[in-house]
């Protein structure tokens, strides 16, 4: 009877650790997708800006060296922000995978 009792209660275990192990993933999942979210709305406004900046200089008669001044900050600025997009979607990729089984 012993034997019994103590595999029904490693088998709780097993399920609880399963369960926190589930949370704790799709906890980690939702922040990363949250992150992802808001890093391609920064580049969006960034895309946005750069549009009317363009705008703005070319209205102001600036010289086509000001303007693609300011079209290689904002490429810069996007590259970084799809760089980090790009390592948040790894991230989000390899969730779950240190499951042990």
């Amino acid at each position: 009877m012993a034997g019994l009792w103590d595999k029904f209660k490693q088998t709780a275990k097993d399920a609880g650790e399963k369960i926190a192990k589930g949370t704790k993933d799709l906890a980690q999942s939702a922040k990363l997708k949250l992150d992802i979210s808001g890093l391609e709305g920064k580049k969006r406004s960034t895309i946005e800006n750069l549009g009317k900046t363009v705008y703005d200089l070319f209205s102001q008669g600036k010289t086509s060296d000001d303007i693609l001044n300011a079209i290689k900050e904002a490429d810069e600025k996007i590259k970084i922000i799809d760089s980090e997009i790009a390592v948040k979607k790894e991230e989000l990729a390899n969730v779950g995978d240190d499951e042990e089984e």
